[in-house]
């Protein structure tokens, strides 16, 4: 099966990416940065199952390219690409490469009917970091779907 998987080059996305192709899989390694020689070593035996194409998945037209000119159908999508700790980066930012890049990836690969498809989040989702205090604490523990979401903003407005 070929999965696309965004934010290669990252820390999460590239630990996808080797466990994939350790479970036989091909990728579609994307990410905005070149993938780093630590993971380029790590993959170098399976890189006649691996394509990287660098770009930004804020742009529409690169989207669509990612997805047309992939070696063969993509199968699945892993959408790891974004900003972990938003510290210290222009909120705008922030909601372009974490919200208006993975509507891309999800909008183009259900339009395409990819029907396989993982979302990397945040922990934040439920107000566990990057949060103001008072927004602190489960409900309950251990934490499932059903638990309440508190997303807020990392900056107070």
């Amino acid at each position: 099966m070929l999965v696309l998987v965004t934010g290669a080059a990252g820390l999460i996305g590239s630990h996808v990416m080797i466990a994939l192709l350790k479970e036989g899989h091909s990728i579609l390694a994307s990410d905005i940065n070149p993938l780093p020689t630590v993971v380029t070593d790590q993959i170098e035996a399976h890189l006649d199952r691996v394509t990287v194409i660098t770009g930004d998945l804020c742009d529409v037209k690169f989207v669509d390219e990612l997805f047309d000119t992939a070696p063969s159908p993509i199968e699945g999508v892993m959408h790891i690409g974004g900003i972990r700790s938003p510290v210290g980066f222009d909120p705008r930012l922030v909601h372009s490469i974490n919200v208006v890049a993975a509507y891309n990836v999800m909008q183009t690969a259900a339009s395409r009917g990819v029907r396989r498809m993982v979302q990397a989040s945040s922990c934040n989702a439920l107000g566990l970091s990057w949060t103001m205090p008072e927004h602190w604490g489960l409900d309950f523990v251990p934490i499932n779907e059903t638990h309440p979401m508190r997303p807020v903003s990392p900056l107070p407005f």
